[in-house]
């Protein structure tokens, strides 16, 4: 018998944890969803993927992408590497105030986001990328999730994906 990759069982985890938030999230009348403020951990996906929605600093359109399959975010642990640090939620203290970030960090530097609130299905981040120098880039995003479904070969697959509603990056 071969014994699971540590990474995978914990990439495993973590999408269960997502269903199960998804299922017990769809008991809850909109009401209520709109009164009380969604908790960071709501959103365990990966930073690299407000990453996604971005240009690079030499080019100027902005966003680049706008729609996200989270499945293919939780299944591609390369590409979406959670780095060497295994408590994804960072708590800073900024102008006397606790901010809770969702954070993954490589070699070079770090990507993390920060709910800022939610209302009628439409939740706002602040999005920061610092690729191990003195700069750090800041952006808002506006985003959903939905499901959709797509062609895939010669089946039809439903996915379940984050769709960006705004964009505004914050340039120095």
């Amino acid at each position: 018998m071969t014994a699971l990759n540590p990474r995978v069982y914990l990439q495993c985890l973590s999408y269960l944890g997502l269903l199960l938030m998804l299922w017990i999230g769809q008991g809850c009348t909109e009401d209520a969803a709109e009164q009380s403020p969604a908790p960071v951990e709501q959103f365990d996906f990966h930073p690299g993927v407000f990453g996604t929605v971005e240009c690079w600093l030499s080019d100027t359109a902005s966003p680049v992408t706008t729609e996200i399959n989270l499945g293919a975010v939780e299944a591609n642990g390369n590409q979406f590497y959670w780095g060497n640090n295994p408590q994804r939620i960072q708590t800073i203290e900024a102008d006397g105030q606790e901010q809770r970030w969702v954070h993954a960090d490589d070699d070079e530097g770090f990507q993390r986001y920060r709910l800022l609130g939610h209302d009628n299905g439409v939740y706002t981040v602040v999005y920061q990328s610092n690729g191990g120098g003195s700069l750090t880039t800041s952006s808002t995003i506006g985003f959903e999730i939905d499901r959709r479904t797509i062609s895939f070969g010669s089946e039809s697959r439903e996915i379940r994906v984050l769709r960006v509603v705004s964009y505004e990056p914050h340039r120095q």
